[in-house]
């Protein structure tokens, strides 16, 4: 019954709720901090209650994707993942990143910012790879085949993030196809987790940071 509901909640229910809130715009005015905390509260809450249930049945990791030894496609892929880092950190070398602002209304820009951003990153990054790629796939490639899982998978996936405009949304569902594809053919969490969560915390910490303006004031 709780595989069942928390498919849904998954596929269905928080999809659903995001695109809704984010159409209505109701975190306009919502301090970055409030929302890192709202989003790792929400994705941490779902991710112990699927581990408690894994553990309490006894259920092998593997099937999350989290099987130690890790298997000889997840060591490609965490190959792949420091090549990628590596890469990103010579690009941002040659030529920092510029401020925009969409990355303004996401990423953190003073250090208080940061220091929740980082813990964000290490509870989403690896929350929602659990769920959303290992724990679906592993639902739903009995019930539709493996295609159709990670076309759901990744459907649900990305429109969880929201809508902030077509050019975002459909970035979010082809990284999405991406993700929960290189999950399919590598059978692997352990790298793509890497990448989650390295990924933003590269970007934001290639960032400078912003001094708050009370701070300035009282200077």
């Amino acid at each position: 019954m709780f595989d069942y509901a928390l498919t849904a909640l998954l596929v269905l229910v928080l999809p659903a709720y995001q695109i809704c809130r984010s159409l209505t715009r109701r975190n306009i005015d919502e301090p970055k901090i409030g929302r890192y905390w709202r989003s790792m509260a929400l994705a941490g809450s779902l991710c112990m209650a699927l581990m408690a249930e894994w553990v309490l049945l006894g259920r092998p990791m593997a099937d999350l994707g989290l099987a130690i030894p890790v298997p000889k496609a997840g060591i490609i892929g965490i190959g792949i993942a420091v090549a990628l880092f590596a890469s990103l950190l010579a690009l941002v070398r040659i030529k920092p990143p510029r401020g925009n602002a969409s990355a303004e209304a996401l990423l953190p820009s003073t250090p208080d910012e940061k220091r929740v951003f980082i813990a964000l990153s290490l509870v989403i990054g690896t929350a929602w790879e659990i769920l959303y790629r290992g724990y679906l796939l592993w639902m739903l490639i009995p019930l539709v085949g493996t295609v159709g899982a990670v076309a759901v998978a990744a459907a649900a996936y990305g429109m969880a993030h929201g809508f902030k405009g077509w050019k975002p949304f459909l970035g979010s569902l082809l990284s999405a196809v991406i993700f929960t594809t290189a999950y399919a053919l590598t059978d692997s969490l352990w790298w793509l987790i890497l990448i989650h969560v390295g990924l933003p915390l590269s970007v934001t910490f290639a960032r400078p940071s912003r001094v708050p303006e009370v701070a300035k004031q009282s200077e």
